[in-house]
């Protein structure tokens, strides 16, 4: 039996005698991807042969990358994926990713907010309210093709990740602008990464 806590601004109310019946439908189970913002925690996904995503700097990620593999018995987890996750626009054009990435990443930023603001708090780990701030963290890339196979390439090469999350659908983004920009990622970006 599985108890939780339900939090309101200013108290808890525990939630005793919550029964929880879900089962997996995937067998054996699915891989656990296991978020990481530091060593330790890189340490402890390693020891279980936990899969990893960082939304962290290239720099903060590869501490996570290299304590992940340093934890790891020599010979073992060459088939666990160190996951680097990042805002992806592509576009014919730098200029017209760019325009759609700052404003589509403002509406994202927001509704992702909204419930942290609602209860007064902020995030452990807050994220940028503007797509600039978030590029100059390099959490984030819009442009043409090249662009972002160039940019992608070297996030990659410096956190020693050897996975990919790209997050393509945020914000305001339309239909056409988004279909458009994953069509040009399969077709001119990814082979570029491979």
């Amino acid at each position: 039996m599985q108890t939780g806590v339900y939090r309101e601004p200013g108290r808890a109310a525990p939630l005793d005698e919550v029964e929880l019946k879900v089962s997996v439908l995937q067998k054996p189970m699915p891989p656990v991807w296991y978020g990481v913002h530091s060593p330790e925690s890189a340490t402890r996904a390693a020891n279980n042969r936990w899969q990893t995503v960082s939304l962290d700097a290239a720099d903060e990620a590869r501490d996570c990358s290299q304590a992940y593999r340093a934890a790891l018995p020599k010979g073992e987890g060459e088939d666990l994926l160190l996951g680097l996750g990042r805002f992806i626009v592509v576009a014919e054009t730098d200029a017209k990713a760019h325009e759609i990435a700052s404003r589509a990443y403002p509406y994202w930023h927001k509704a992702f907010t909204h419930l942290a603001r609602k209860l007064g708090s902020t995030a452990r780990h807050p994220r940028p309210d503007t797509w600039e701030a978030l590029h100059g963290q390099g959490k984030g890339v819009a442009g043409a093709p090249a662009t972002v196979a160039a940019f992608l390439r070297d996030q990659l090469n410096v956190s020693e990740c050897n996975y990919l999350v790209g997050q393509f659908a945020f914000g305001d983004q339309s239909l056409s602008e988004l279909t458009t920009s994953l069509e040009l990622f399969r077709t001119e970006v990814w082979p570029k990464l491979m």
